[in-house]
């Protein structure tokens, strides 16, 4: 609408007496929810790594660890390739990606310190990646990911996900933040389910 102002809250695992107050205070202002989505999230202090993940999944780790895949974190010169396998997965699975290269790139050079991202390598070969913000000393926030196709009975990510929990831990993070899981209000039950099964919980991010 014009001279409408949309304002997108943080999930509320962020700060729930922060997200209370703003709430509040909005709708004594006549702001009005539009969407309510449902974010989740590994509480990392709650996260005892294989057995934070319900069997199907933890079965799925074991093999990536046998195989001998090795996460790590990326310089700045893998960010493309990187990049490209998020695209594919994302195009593969026809959900359309929010930033093209370009954008992303010039995103990343602006804020590099902001930027974590890795890289899963079956020997010299990057076959996963994910690209996660720095949102404060406390939450890191897994903005994309994606594997390969050749892979993908494999369940990279939920190997990537075991690996960055790890790498949180050691780094004392508090959240590794895993997204939405609806759009527009709808809850994607299939996605909601597959995070709850390496360990996410879920709290409201709101639109108003």
């Amino acid at each position: 609408k014009p001279n409408s102002i949309e304002i997108i809250l943080p999930p509320e695992i962020y700060n729930l007496e922060n997200n209370s107050h703003q709430l509040s205070i909005l709708h004594n202002e006549d702001f009005h929810i539009h969407n309510i989505e449902i974010n989740q999230y590994i509480l990392l202090e709650a996260y005892k790594n294989l057995n934070s993940i319900k069997s199907g999944n933890r079965n799925n780790v074991i093999k990536c660890s046998k195989k001998g895949f090795n996460l790590k974190r990326l310089k700045s010169k893998e960010y493309e390739n990187a990049y490209k396998i998020i695209l594919e997965n994302m195009n593969r699975r026809n959900y359309k990606i929010s930033m093209t290269w370009e954008s992303l790139s010039s995103m990343m050079s602006t804020f590099p310190s902001n930027f974590i991202n890795f890289g899963l390598f079956d020997k010299e070969v990057m076959i996963a990646a994910s690209i996660c913000i720095k949102i404060s000393e406390d939450i890191l926030y897994l903005f994309y990911w994606g594997e390969n196709k050749n892979y993908s009975g494999l369940s990279l990510k939920s190997y990537i996900s075991n690996k960055i929990s790890e790498f949180c831990i050691e780094n004392n993070f508090k959240i590794f933040d895993l997204g939405t899981s609806s759009n527009l209000s709808t809850p994607n039950i299939g996605l909601i389910n597959y995070k709850k099964s390496i360990g996410g919980y879920s709290c409201n991010k709101f639109k108003l």
